[in-house]
């Protein structure tokens, strides 16, 4: 069985990966983000349909990647193989499956096509997409080392955000045009994480952590560049101006991490706003 963290099961090709601890964000701070990434009717309606109840999951990855649009969701739950089956039953068609050495399904709900392992009796993998990533990943778990997610600098970065009820983590460079300023700080760039967690009933600590090469004078660079994010329309949707008097930057050798006390009904709120449609998307299809 495996035992190791969802995190390292995701290909280190995904573009962008959201790390989560469902159980936690029930906590008055991170309430909002919760009703945001997984409304209160769409919980009710999945618990319902795949016996999950999404509020008591303790840990949870959706990998994306940008080229294709494929996605994928791992969940840590009870009776995973009972999961796995149900929504075979729901398939029409069911394109294939099997009960050993796993179980397994691969077939349509609606109109999109999914495949689902249980890998071991607790953890759920849902697939759009990339079907020889999930055989590799398979084969590799029967046979191969165990898996790991991103090289060193993605290791920092897991190091530094550890412990927080959401990370969101970006293993690729950001390759930002380098005609403007922001490119310029950030044209060495590596890797990113961006992190929250309850502090109180009202506020997160967010966390940006950057791993690159940065030139004389980027700390000072850093919080201006975050001061014009927050002063922006972006940033007022956000919340972000409200964030700004409490902003810490720290430039190291390898990097920078900037932190800040972020309300998190605004942050909830612009979230809703500008993401609400790739949100629905990717919760639809589970």
């Amino acid at each position: 069985m495996y035992t190791g963290a969802l995190l390292d099961l995701v290909p280190s090709d995904a573009t962008e990966v959201l790390e989560l601890a469902p159980a936690s964000l029930t906590a008055p701070a991170t309430a909002p983000l919760l009703e945001v990434l997984a409304p209160e009717a769409w919980r009710r309606a999945f618990a319902n349909r795949t016996g999950v109840d999404p509020t008591e999951v303790p840990e949870a990855v959706v990998a994306r990647w940008r080229d294709d649009g494929s996605w994928w969701a791992l969940a840590r739950t009870r009776d995973a193989p009972a999961v796995v089956r149900a929504a075979g039953a729901r398939m029409v068609p069911v394109e294939a499956e099997s009960d050993e050495p796993l179980v397994r399904r691969i077939g349509y709900l609606g109109a999109d096509r999914r495949e689902l392992v249980a890998i071991g009796d607790d953890i759920v993998l849902v697939a759009a997409g990339r079907a020889g990533a999930v055989a590799a990943l398979l084969g590799r778990l029967r046979e191969g080392p165990p898996p790991r997610f991103g090289d060193d600098d993605v290791a920092a970065l897991r190091r530094a955000t550890q412990g927080a009820a959401i990370v969101l983590h970006v293993p690729r460079p950001l390759d930002l045009p380098l005609d403007t300023p922001t490119g310029l700080l950030l044209a060495r760039e590596r890797a990113l994480a961006f992190a929250l967690a309850p502090t109180s009933a009202e506020t997160l600590a967010a966390q940006l952590v950057l791993r690159a090469e940065l030139p004389p004078g980027a700390d000072e660079n850093l919080r201006q560049l975050v001061r014009s994010l927050g002063a922006s329309p972006l940033g007022h949707a956000l919340g972000l101006d409200r964030a700004m008097p409490t902003l810490v930057v720290e430039v190291e050798p390898e990097g920078a991490s900037l932190a800040a006390e972020w309300p998190s009904d605004a942050l909830a709120r612009g979230l809703h706003l500008l993401f609400r449609a790739e949100i629905a998307e990717i919760i639809g299809g589970l």
